[in-house]
């Protein structure tokens, strides 16, 4: 899930959440060092601030925890952070203004895709990450390139984050490389979903692909 839509649900939570809680907010002392607070308006906005901070805090580490990491599954193919012992295929993809390499093939008996990016589409340099913070809530994440100078959003275009939308779009064209090996028709829509992307350059392994198609 992409930052804004953190922050909008963060915001829209927060505010209905401090509604439901500002009748049972006690009243300080008047005349002490919070003396302001005891004005219900002013109750209603630090209670909208608070919930919507901690809201923002617990939607982004849930969807870091769900989203993220190095190792995870896509349908039933294992992603690793490691390449595959055998690898089948191996393409460099131009996706979400960057350049992924990428390997699938099998590693013992399992199916493994493994995805290095992003890099710059200039250089091919690793791009690095930079948070800007806006005020407390709104927060914007780019890629830049540390050689060059080159600079882009990092904000995903799709509901998947851009390394997990590669790494279905490099299973997808795999797929497709050894079925074409096989001689097999393709019919229909091939493109992973409606992922824009490129193959800038692709390779599948002749010796793999018969073992596999035999």
């Amino acid at each position: 899930m992409s930052s804004w839509k953190v922050t909008a649900i963060s915001l829209l939570v927060g505010f209905f959440a401090s509604v439901w809680v500002e009748p049972f907010i006690p009243t300080p002392a008047e005349g002490g060092p919070i003396a302001f607070a005891t004005n219900p308006s002013v109750q209603l906005v630090l209670a909208f601030i608070f919930l919507s901070i901690v809201i923002h805090t617990s939607l982004s580490f849930a969807t870091n925890r769900l989203f993220g990491g190095p190792d995870r599954r896509t349908a039933n193919v294992a992603v690793s952070s490691d390449p595959p012992k055998n690898t089948v295929y191996t393409a460099l993809i131009g996706y979400h203004n960057a350049l992924w390499r990428a390997e699938h093939g099998y590693t013992r008996k399992s199916e493994v895709t493994h995805v290095e990016g992003p890099r710059c589409p200039h250089c091919e340099v690793s791009l690095d990450t930079k948070t800007d913070r806006h005020y407390v809530l709104w927060e914007t994440q780019s890629w830049y390139c540390p050689s060059c100078g080159f600079e882009t959003s990092s904000e995903s275009p799709s509901d998947s984050p851009p390394r997990r939308a590669v790494e279905n779009i490099v299973e997808v064209e795999a797929q497709l490389a050894l079925q074409e090996h096989a001689g097999e028709e393709i019919e229909g829509d091939v493109s992973e979903g409606d992922l824009n992307y490129t193959v800038v350059d692709d390779e599948l392994d002749e010796r793999e692909a018969r073992r596999i198609n035999s």
